[in-house]
C-alpha cells in the first residue's frame, strides 16, 4: 500500500494481513469509500435443480443443523460474487444483516465492496477471514468473515464461495473449523455426483498429483483435468492426445512440439480405458513412484502387490482423501460397503485412517 494511501486512513484501520491490505489499496485506488459502499442487488440467476444448488442445500442445512441458537450466517456466493443461497440462525441477528444489506442476491465482489470474506475468497482463490476493522465497508466492522472458494473436483473451476459470518464479539477458533466443514462438504457432495469415468480420471490425478509437486495433465479419450501451470501451454488438448497415441506404450519420457519434456504415466485398468497423465518436469522422472510402485506415505507400498491390488490401493488412498477420511463417503463412491473399505484399509496398512 503506497504512503499516500496509508497517510489518508486512521491508523487503527490499517490491515496487518497483506492480502487484506492490498485490497484495501485497490478499493482506494478505484475510488471506493469506506463510509459509502453501495451494496448493490441483484436477480439471482441460480438453477435451483442444478447438481451445485444441490450440494448448497445439502452442505448449508446440515451444518446450519449444528449452528441452531448462534449469530450465525452461512451463504455461498457464485463466481462473480452474487449471494444465491443463504441461512441465518437467528431472526435478531437476520435483522442485523438486512441493515448492513447483506441478503440474497447482495453483490459481494472486490470492485463493489472492497475487502470481504467472500469478495478476497473469490479474488485470491484461497480461505480468507476479515475480521471487524478489517472489512472495508464501514456496516460491516461488526462482522467477522470466513470464507473459502469451492472449486470443482476435477476440473479446479471456481463455482463459487462458501461462507460463515458471525458477530465480531463471538469470533473463535470454531469459526475456521466450520469453514473447512463447509468446504469439504462441498467437495464430497460434488464428488459422488461425478460419473464413473469422472471418478476414475479424478483419482488417476489425485494419484499422479500425490508423488509430484510438478504440474499435471490428466486425461482420457473425451475428458480433460490439468493444472493451472498448465493452461497456457498453446497445445489443443486433441493435440496433446495424438502426440501420446503416436508413442510406443512402453514410452515412459518424451518430448512435446514446442520442447516442453514431459514424463507419461499410464493407468491402466483390465477392461478399462488407459488414462494417461503428463508431468511437466524433467525432473520428474526419478520422483514420480506410481509406475515403480514405491510408497511415500509410511504405509504397505504397492511394491510386491500384484497390479491390481496397487491400483485398488491407490484408488482407496486417493479416495478417503478426497473425502476428508469419511469411510461412509469414500465407500460410496468406490461402490463398495463399509465393512469391505475396512478390511481393504487393513490389508493395505492405511492406518491413518483406522
Amino acid at each position: 500500500m503506497s504512503n499516500s494511501v496509508l497517510n489518508s486512513l486512521p491508523r487503527v484501520l490499517i490491515p496487518h494481513d497483506d492480502l487484506i491490505r492490498d485490497s484495501w489499496d485497490r478499493a482506494l485506488r478505484n475510488g471506493l469509500r469506506p463510509d459509502s459502499v453501495e451494496v448493490t442487488e441483484h436477480d439471482v440467476d441460480f438453477d435451483t435443480k442444478s447438481e451445485l444448488a444441490e450440494a448448497a442445500r445439502k452442505v448449508i442445512d446440515t451444518t446450519a443443523a449444528l449452528l441452531d441458537d448462534t449469530n450465525t450466517w452461512i451463504s455461498f456466493s457464485d463466481p462473480q460474487g452474487v449471494v444465491t443461497y443463504e441461512w441465518a440462525a437467528s431472526g435478531l441477528f437476520r435483522k442485523e444483516l438486512d441493515r448492513a444489506n447483506v441478503v440474497r442476491g447482495a453483490l459481494i465482489n472486490e470492485a463493489v465492496v472492497g475487502p470481504s470474506g467472500v469478495s478476497l475468497a473469490l479474488a485470491s482463490q484461497q480461505t480468507v477471514i476479515v475480521t471487524g476493522d478489517e472489512h472495508f465497508n464501514t456496516r460491516w466492522r461488526n462482522l467477522v468473515c470466513a470464507a473459502s472458494p469451492v472449486l470443482h473436483p476435477m476440473t479446479s473451476q471456481v463455482l463459487g464461495a462458501v461462507n460463515i459470518t458471525c458477530m465480531a464479539v463471538d469470533e473463535n477458533k470454531h469459526l475456521r473449523i466450520a469453514l473447512r466443514t463447509l468446504v469439504n462438504g462441498f467437495q464430497q457432495v460434488l464428488s459422488l455426483g461425478l460419473r464413473s469415468g469422472q471418478r476414475r480420471l479424478l483419482d488417476s490425478h489425485i494419484r499422479t498429483k500425490e508423488v509430484t509437486k510438478s504440474p499435471v495433465i490428466t486425461f482420457d479419450s473425451s475428458m480433460v483435468i490439468e493444472d493451472k501451470d498448465v493452461e497456457n501451454l498453446r497445445l489443443t488438448h486433441g493435440d496433446i492426445r495424438s502426440f501420446v497415441e503416436s508413442l510406443r506404450p512402453e514410452c515412459r519420457a518424451s518430448q512435446l512440439p514446442n520442447g516442453q519434456k514431459v514424463t507419461i504415466i499410464r493407468h491402466k485398468a483390465d477392461g478399462l480405458e488407459t488414462i494417461t497423465s503428463l508431468v511437466f518436469d524433467p525432473l520428474a522422472v526419478a520422483q514420480l513412484t506410481v509406475q515403480q510402485g514405491t510408497s511415500t506415505d509410511g504405509s504397505v507400498g504397492a511394491r510386491g502387490l500384484k497390479l491390481l491390488e496397487t491400483v485398488e490401493r491407490d484408488a482407496i488412498l486417493s479416495t478417503l482423501r478426497a473425502s476428508a477420511g469419511n469411510k461412509s463417503t469414500a465407500a460410496q463412491i468406490l461402490g463398495v460397503s463399509r465393512g469391505t473399505l475396512y478390511e481393504r484399509i487393513r490389508k493395505y496398512g492405511l492406518v491413518e485412517f483406522l
